[in-house]
């Protein structure tokens, strides 16, 4: 069973409330986050991760590298961190991507 840890409480309470999730990003990426990270809940391993067509998940390369993505939006990320093939940290939620 894959494990979700969050680096920071506030990742953790915007999946669980959709209103600090709209608040803190807007309501599409709100929606989005909670929506993707049901579907990395669902997840046996990080190698599952990869067959999730709607998540995109991918390796991030440069000065991002050992990190991985999940598309939330065009322009919005959720970028997170493997341990093994069971453990995944949500890190951060960037929404710069191509800027």
């Amino acid at each position: 069973m894959l494990i979700v840890k969050f680096k920071r409480k506030s990742l953790e309470k915007c999946y669980r409330n959709k209103n600090e999730a709209s608040k803190k990003w807007d309501p599409i990426v709100g929606e989005k986050y909670i929506k993707q990270l049901s579907l990395v809940y669902a997840a046996e391993t990080i190698d599952d991760l990869y067959s999730i067509p709607q998540l995109r998940f991918h390796s991030l390369k440069g000065d991002r590298e050992g990190q991985h993505a999940i598309v939330l939006t065009n322009r919005a990320r959720l970028l997170v961190e493997c341990e093994g093939n069971s453990i995944i940290i949500i890190q951060e939620v960037s929404t710069k991507h191509y800027e």
